[in-house]
């Protein structure tokens, strides 16, 4: 887990134009604005070997994210609102190296797309496109 991040922090917004997006669980997201408020994937079974880290970001509909805080439940339950599904949107968060500027593209160590932010004294990237499943043998 990324430390010393504070759950539900505000780390970006992010606009989805097209459709046909998809979250890190594999489900659609629909176009619109979103902000992403960081979490930590809870140890349950039916998370067990989905991502090599339990960090991620929960895409919360702008009109559904009045308050600058707000507890982990009610981030997970607007998120859902706005998913229209039983599991909130996520993206899945990788650590990355200082030295990679905030805005810009790279890649975690499965190859996949992220862009580089800057939250607090982390340095994160947010995975574009893929799912972060363990691959066999790890």
């Amino acid at each position: 887990m990324l430390k010393p991040l504070v759950t539900t922090l505000l780390i970006a917004a992010l606009a989805f134009g097209l459709a046909g997006c998809r979250d890190e669980a594999t489900l659609p997201v629909e176009a619109g604005t979103y902000t992403l408020r960081y979490a930590v994937q809870p140890a349950i079974k039916e998370h067990h070997g989905v991502s090599r880290y339990r960090d991620f970001v929960v895409l919360v509909p702008v009109s559904s994210d009045p308050a600058l805080e707000q507890s982990p439940s009610e981030a997970i339950a607007r998120s859902e609102e706005g998913a229209r599904r039983g599991h909130p949107a996520v993206l899945a968060l990788f650590p990355v190296q200082r030295a990679v500027r905030p805005g810009t593209i790279t890649s975690n160590e499965l190859g996949q797309p992220m862009l580089a932010i800057s939250a607090g004294p982390a340095a994160l990237g947010i995975v574009l496109e893929g799912h972060g499943e363990i691959p066999e043998g790890e």
